[in-house]
């Protein structure tokens, strides 16, 4: 299944933020406990912002959803840091200035478009078999992400 996200690096004022998806939201508490986290306000709503929109996002990103809250980047830093050591959510490489984020679980990449930023979320992981190595004993993880252009900015630029 491809996703495509309107997402785009680097982010302007004129962001479009995709639209919300509330289904998990009333499990947050479970989620915390079971990633042996506390409760806190400010996890419990920058998860929620990763739980909403399900895209890659940055702690700035997060922090403009929260904007009404009373609590600043730094702390939204910390829960980013929390959730990375307790596996619910994994760094993403975008080629952008800035660390993305999104939320562990099922495995994908991602195709992003060099001139606009548009990211397409692939659910096909492309690596059959993984590379065998004489120096590491086992691979847990890895991240492929594609970059080119998408057929709006394709039509531009060839037409």
């Amino acid at each position: 299944m491809k996703k495509k996200t309107n997402l785009s690096v680097p982010l302007g004022k004129d962001f479009k933020w995709p639209k919300t998806d509330l289904v998990r939201e009333r499990k947050i508490p479970q989620i915390l406990k079971k990633a042996g986290l506390k409760k806190t306000p400010p996890r419990d709503h920058v998860l929620n912002v990763f739980i909403k929109y399900k895209i890659p996002l940055t702690a700035e990103m997060i922090g403009q959803r929260l904007i009404h809250k009373d609590f600043g980047l730094a702390t939204i830093y910390r829960a980013l840091e929390s959730f990375e050591r307790a596996g619910l959510i994994r760094r993403v490489d975008l080629r952008a200035n800035s660390v993305f984020y999104e939320l562990s679980g099922h495995h994908h990449h991602h195709i992003i478009c060099n001139s606009c930023g548009i990211i397409e979320e692939l659910d096909k992981c492309f690596l059959k078999t993984l590379p065998r190595s004489k120096k590491f004993y086992q691979v847990f993880e890895h991240s492929l992400e594609f970059f080119g252009l998408c057929k709006k900015c394709a039509k531009l630029v060839y037409n």
